[in-house]
């Protein structure tokens, strides 16, 4: 999904570190995100966020 993205900050010499985790609330993510971070300081970090849709019915 952002193999494009990182393509091309890898073109612009940044070193990008694609994660993927359910929830910020994981207290593993999180010590997993806070590890990483101290060890690899990064100097940008970018979030990209996906939200359950709920379909309900609408009365017709």
């Amino acid at each position: 999904m952002f193999d494009r993205l990182i393509e091309q900050l890898q073109q612009q010499r940044l070193n990008p570190l694609p994660l993927a985790i359910n929830s910020l609330n994981d207290p593993i993510a999180l010590d997993l995100i806070n590890d990483l971070c101290q060890k690899r300081q990064p100097a940008v970090l970018l979030n990209s966020l996906a939200f359950a849709a709920n379909r309900v019915a609408a009365p017709e």
